[in-house]
């Protein structure tokens, strides 16, 4: 499949599109959350006060396939580790090859040349996706929106 990886930050007409995608995966179940706190949230990408680093997109024909994104702070319970990987998604017409991998190597990257990064976390419900990029499971942190009662695996890989 031929696409490119952009800056949210630099092609922010993609904003929209990954905002529905963050909000119908992960966000809808939350009290306090809505489509336009995660719009703007999205759109803070790169600016110097924002806890999202940076937002990757795969587009191909300037049309979005998936995300993933380079954050400050992803659990509030592990304000201790930065940087963290999050909201990896890809659309399921394009899943099943390889682009979640190409994003996750991207923000991999940018976590270590743009940041210094030695290291960098995730939170997730599908360990074994991410042991197979290298991850390594590192314990559990408790489900903030109360669904899974046993957490998620908090993962870790060295940079």
């Amino acid at each position: 499949m031929d696409y490119q990886l952009v800056r949210l930050s630099q092609e922010p007409h993609f904003a929209e599109t990954c905002a529905a995608w963050v909000y119908g995966e992960w966000r809808c179940q939350r009290k306090e959350a809505s489509y336009p706190k995660v719009l703007a949230y999205l759109q803070s990408a790169g600016q110097p006060e924002s806890d999202l680093f940076e937002c990757w997109v795969a587009v191909q024909d300037w049309r979005p396939l998936g995300m993933a994104c380079l954050k400050r702070v992803e659990h509030v319970d592990r304000l201790d580790l930065s940087p963290w990987l999050g909201s990896v998604y890809v659309h399921p017409e394009f899943r099943g090859g390889g682009l979640a991998h190409a994003l996750i190597a991207q923000v991999e990257r940018q976590a270590v040349e743009e940041y210094g990064a030695k290291e960098c976390y995730l939170q997730t419900g599908i360990p074994a996706f991410y042991v197979d990029a290298g991850w390594e499971d590192i314990g559990r942190v408790r489900d903030t929106r109360g669904l899974n009662k046993d957490g998620w695996v908090l993962m870790r890989k060295s940079l």
